[in-house]
């Protein structure tokens, strides 16, 4: 498919410090994520915050997570919860501690 500059919601942190995922990501996440799926696998929930898959996972061991549905073994989050998981860690500088 395109390249992965053409994919710039990928263009986060997580992917610019690992370039040997940045292809990978490229293709799989253009084909599996749909803008109008309320409900993302946690792969895609990983990607969706810029973050890595493996540090999700450990969040939700810790419980400093995004609340997420366990059915079966698979972990789903809803997109509209990770949006407003995401708004609710905005700081505006290092020293606003935010909501506690």
């Amino acid at each position: 498919h395109g390249s992965f500059a053409n994919l710039g919601e990928l263009a986060d942190a997580w992917s610019i410090k690992h370039p040997q995922a940045r292809e990978e990501l490229a293709h799989t996440a253009h084909s599996r994520i749909s803008a109008s799926s309320p409900m993302l696998a946690a792969k895609d929930a990983a990607v969706h915050m810029g973050l890595a898959p493996q540090t999700l996972a450990k969040m939700r061991l810790e419980g400093s997570s995004p609340p997420y549905f366990k059915v079966g073994r698979r972990v789903l989050y809803k997109r509209e919860e990770l949006d407003a998981w995401l708004a609710l860690k905005r700081r505006r500088s290092t020293s606003d501690a935010g909501d506690a």
